[in-house]
């Protein structure tokens, strides 16, 4: 018998534990990030809708700088590669986490407002958006392999989801314990500053970028980014898609609505339980990668989170039904989270196809931009409902009974209102038709790129 072929397209579970880390460290701070406006309005006795409003705000700033990181990501050339320099912004989002929560009750409200303004747009606007834009770029130049793009989205991002799903248990509790006096929340912080961001460093230490993949040329000129947004009509679907569903995570109504509804913020801890049960539903995602189109498995996602969103509506404050309601929406996210970036890199191969630049972070800005549009929307459109329906704003913790206006908010807002985003997002990545012809676009980039080689030679 002869020996058995090693499968190419095989990654080593090391190495895809190690490649999720950083995106487990991202995704809890982004729970962190849900917390600002409980804190803002609980410990800095700041007005709800000021608070949204702020962070809109901030996102205005995106505007101008998301193709500016994507430029500058997409002409570094470092020893350490192109993308793979950029996992140390991960250690200055936690900084400016820590320093959000460090904020002190004494100041006046201007400089309460100043002060969280400034260092989430730091971190959102500025270390996140220079990390996201990135991943694509150090994927790429680390693998190089298109069924390893697909694998290491869905089993890394599985592993960094269970490490999710752990902070997601933990925070609650912490939130329970210490979440009523200010050093409570900067001990939350710091807890989950210090170990997220030495885990988040291991990769860039691990795995090292050793392919060269650009086509046309190592510099990418204003002109380019301009022609590839006119030529790559590809990448609008994915931005559009990424904002209905940014806005739906950027919510932060679950603690609202435990605490609220429910009466008992602990026990938003078991819905992280059901993001475990769920977790054998992401093994089918590279299966059905295979089967059908990325955007067909996403709008399948898509379909089950508007389910588990109407049963929330009916479930009011039954935690049973609210736990099924959770099954449905965890399961459904898994395709939204593990499949855009394989899609934005699809559109770096279009790019490629048309004699472009690839420019992997340029094809993250745009929904990298529409995502972080999202986030801030998020935030706004949940203070404004809340405003709108009278939720009373405390200090120092204290608990006071909502009426009933802003208990119907707080449901609107866990059922129909994402049920109508998840529709936007549904209609958006069926419009996405690339996939149909990758095949023909990457037997002709491989045959360009064999050419090159032998010319040069």
């Amino acid at each position: 018998m002869g020996k058995k072929q090693k499968d190419p397209h095989k990654i080593g579970f090391v190495t895809t534990v190690v490649w999720a880390l950083p995106g487990l460290s991202l995704a809890a701070e982004m729970m962190m990030i849900g917390q600002i406006s409980l804190f803002c309005t609980s410990i800095l006795n700041m007005p709800v809708a000021l608070i949204g409003s702020l962070m809109v705000a901030s996102k205005v700033l995106d505007c101008f700088t998301d193709f500016v990181i994507g430029y500058i990501v997409d002409n570094t050339n470092s020893k350490w590669g192109r993308g793979r320099p950029y996992d140390f912004c991960m250690i200055g989002s936690w900084i400016c986490m820590i320093l959000i929560f460090a904020c002190p009750q004494s100041w006046s409200l201007v400089g309460k407002c100043i002060w969280i303004i400034g260092l989430y747009t730091l971190a959102s606007s500025g270390f996140n958006s220079l990390y996201g834009a990135a991943v694509g770029p150090y994927m790429v130049r680390a693998f190089n392999d298109n069924e390893k793009y697909v694998k290491l989205n869905s089993y890394g991002g599985m592993i960094s989801l269970i490490g999710a799903v752990g902070v997601n248990l933990i925070l609650p509790q912490l939130l329970d314990s210490y979440g009523s006096t200010p050093e409570g929340w900067l001990r939350i912080a710091v807890t989950m500053a210090i170990p997220l961001s030495l885990l988040a460093m291991v990769r860039f230490f691990v795995i090292k970028e050793k392919y060269s993949v650009d086509a046309k040329s190592d510099h990418v000129s204003v002109k380019d980014i301009f022609q590839v947004l006119k030529t790559n009509h590809n990448i609008y679907p994915i931005a559009i898609m990424l904002m209905a569903t940014s806005i739906v995570a950027n919510f932060g109504i679950g603690t609202y609505y435990y605490t609220y509804v429910v009466k008992n913020v602990g026990l938003a801890s078991l819905t992280g339980l059901m993001q475990i049960v769920g977790l054998p539903a992401m093994l089918l995602i590279p299966f059905l990668s295979k089967k059908m189109n990325l955007n067909k498995v996403m709008c399948i996602g898509f379909a089950l989170c508007a389910i588990g969103n109407l049963i929330n509506w009916f479930a009011y404050d039954n935690i049973g039904m609210l736990l099924v309601g959770a099954l449905f929406c965890s399961v459904g996210s898994f395709p939204t989270s593990m499949l855009p970036g394989v899609l934005i890199l699809q559109c770096a191969d279009y790019n490629e196809w048309k004699g472009l630049p690839r420019m992997e972070a340029t094809m993250s800005a745009l929904p990298g931009l529409t995502g972080n549009i999202g986030t801030a929307l998020g935030t706004f459109i949940a203070t404004a409902l809340l405003a709108v329906g009278g939720f009373v704003s405390s200090a120092d913790g204290l608990y006071y009974e909502q009426p009933d206006s802003a208990i119907f908010v707080l449901r609107l807002l866990m059922s129909f209102v994402p049920m109508a985003l998840y529709a936007v997002a549904f209609l958006a990545i069926r419009k996405y038709k690339l996939e149909d012809s990758l095949p023909q676009i990457h037997a002709e980039i491989e045959e360009r790129r064999k050419s090159e080689v032998r010319d040069r030679g």
